[in-house]
């Protein structure tokens, strides 16, 4: 009898806890983890991510009053809403910065509340949720937990930002990479740092055939963003080019004797025939003792 209570309390306990709204570790042990994915990609074809679990990295705009009452769930007595912006959106130039999604949604009961409100303008995030209604082709998304991420962005680096990638475009890469310089000073995200390691790569690789100095600044990409396909890709190109020195700054990298943050080295004094590692011997250089010294 005692086991069939038992048993019978479990089952309660089982149902009670199914019927409970869903807190971000419940959505961890409940389901498969929640699949990563892009704002972008979400907009894109948003039927297809209909309650699924999603984890979203995102730059946060504002706390805002966006509600469609009686044709979404969501009303301002139980949610509070906020915007955002795509991560890989560029914020920087007005077409990016104009282009945030409203249609965020948090209970107002969330214990996690606290943190959103502390959020400012342009800090990065990353927000696990579900697309739990759609109107007019939006989806809406209820959020259950969110973080923020490492790194600053503000008004002052997202103008250097928007001023060298002008000056990128336009060819001017000394003064290009020379601001790079001082965003890396501002702590920018980890996203951000990868985008202009890579910018700074193609420099090297493709201006000045300065393939160990494009190494370097891949390898600092690849530690911002390990799972960018195009940090591989161009890695991938510059060790072809690098030959039989590739392994050697492998090695060197490996061992922490080359440096992992941005480059003091100006940018400008950088060219064809600059090195990072010292030349491997050649027999030459080491003859063979004379069979008569011994």
């Amino acid at each position: 009898m005692r086991i069939l209570i038992v048993i019978r309390n479990i089952c309660a306990c089982i149902l009670l806890f199914c019927l409970l709204p869903m807190s971000y570790g419940e959505w961890k042990d409940r389901f498969t983890p929640a699949k990563e994915v892009s704002l972008e990609e979400l907009l894109e074809k948003p039927d297809s991510w209909l309650d699924i679990p999603i984890q979203i990295p995102l730059r946060f705009a504002w706390i805002s009053d966006v509600y469609v009452p009686y044709r979404t769930r969501f009303s301002q007595d139980v949610y509070l809403n906020f915007t955002a912006w795509d991560i890989q959106e560029h914020i920087w130039e007005s077409q990016g910065f104009n282009k945030p999604h409203a249609y965020f949604y948090v209970e107002k009961d969330n214990p996690e509340l606290k943190t959103i409100l502390k959020f400012k303008t342009f800090d990065t995030i990353c927000v696990l949720g579900k697309i739990e209604g759609m109107f007019a082709g939006k989806p809406f998304i209820r959020v259950v937990w969110f973080e923020r991420l490492p790194g600053e962005l503000n008004i002052l680096n997202l103008k250097m930002i928007n001023t060298s990638l002008k000056l990128y475009k336009q060819r001017r890469f000394e003064e290009a990479l020379a601001i790079f310089q001082n965003i890396f000073d501002t702590n920018p995200p980890q996203d951000i740092q990868s985008m202009l390691y890579k910018a700074t790569a193609k420099v090297y690789m493709y201006e000045k055939q300065a393939y160990e100095y494009a190494f370097v600044e891949l390898k600092k990409a690849e530690m911002a963003t390990p799972l960018d396909t195009e940090v591989h890709e161009l890695l991938q190109e510059c060790t072809l080019h690098l030959g039989n020195k590739a392994q050697a700054l492998l090695q060197a990298w490996e061992d922490g004797t080359l440096q992992k943050t941005h480059s003091t080295k100006s940018p400008a004094n950088i060219t064809a025939e600059s090195t990072l590692i010292s030349p491997e011997p050649g027999p030459e250089a080491n003859p063979p003792a004379n069979e008569g010294s011994k």
